[in-house]
């Protein structure tokens, strides 16, 4: 499914490093437990120092409370999808990263067989405002405004408006 949806934002798959913030699943596959995620952010902050990606795309809730700082049950997806932080890695703060919030394609799958749903198309919309930040030379932020000096802290605005300000020249097919 997610790779389905890479192709129609014209995202290359292979320019893509997909990561689970918990390397393994839980017994009878059951939600990840909050120390068990503590166990594996030491893989995913290596992970992230290693590869040193210029935008992340955090799917879904778990993904989302990571960077948020929060735990699971306080990150609120549905709310926060198409958020922009700019998160700084807190082992090597020279590394600052722009992380987009969206829905897990798990998710937006089983929404799509819903009439009406919006989430299919909001979740595409997501990933083609993850590609034009990362096709775009100097990354445009929500109301013209430059990122903060420090700190996770959320951009104001939406994708839509960073995709709205983004110049179409940037916007070039993969």
């Amino acid at each position: 499914y997610l790779d389905g949806k890479l192709i129609e934002a014209r995202i290359e798959r292979a320019s893509c490093f997909i990561v689970n913030v918990i390397r393994c699943r839980p017994p009878d596959n059951r939600e990840p437990k909050e120390d068990e995620l503590l166990a594996c952010s030491e893989h995913l902050l290596k992970d992230i120092r290693d590869r040193r990606p210029k935008v992340i795309v955090a799917l879904g809730r778990f993904s989302a409370a990571f960077f948020l700082g929060k735990p699971a049950h306080d990150a609120g997806i549905l709310r926060m999808r198409g958020r922009l932080l700019y998160w700084i890695h807190p082992e090597d703060t020279s590394l600052k990263v722009t992380v987009l919030l969206t829905l897990h394609p798990s998710f937006v799958m089983r929404m799509e067989s819903s009439p009406g749903s919006e989430w299919p198309a909001l979740f595409l919309a997501d990933l083609m405002a993850a590609r034009a930040l990362l096709v775009s030379d100097t990354l445009v932020y929500n109301a013209g405004k430059k990122a903060p000096e420090s700190g996770n802290a959320p951009l104001t605005g939406s994708v839509a408006d960073t995709i709205a300000r983004a110049p179409e020249e940037n916007i070039k097919p993969v």
